[in-house]
């Protein structure tokens, strides 16, 4: 438990990381991947997955961003980081891995 918990406290670091970047670069998938790794600490960069995500709100309803809104479009931006996390024994319900994720969402307009 205590690994899990240390895991989870660095793969909130990468998704900080990637999320800075995100906001500066949103389109540049590998720089946003790399930011993130590169604030990996001690997690395998191999087990480390990370995405960004855009997208659009019209009233507190998802649209397709650029649609015509009435009510203004708000755009935002997710950052996910997910860490495939090895167990020591194998259980019978989970087998020996277990993803571990964090997630960020911020409005960027």
């Amino acid at each position: 438990i205590i690994t899990r918990i240390y895991n989870g406290q660095q793969l909130a670091s990468v998704t900080r990381a990637a999320m800075e970047y995100a906001l500066k670069n949103p389109d540049d998938t590998s720089g946003i991947q790399s930011a993130g790794e590169s604030n990996a600490g001690s997690l395998d960069a191999e087990e480390l997955s990370i995405t960004a995500t855009e997208f659009c709100e019209c009233n507190g309803s998802t649209q397709t961003c650029g649609d015509v809104c009435a009510y203004g479009e708000q755009t935002f931006l997710t950052v996910s980081a997910t860490y495939t996390q090895s167990l020591m024994i194998d259980y019978p319900v989970y087998g020996n891995e277990v993803p571990v994720t964090r997630e960020l969402t911020v409005r960027t307009e």
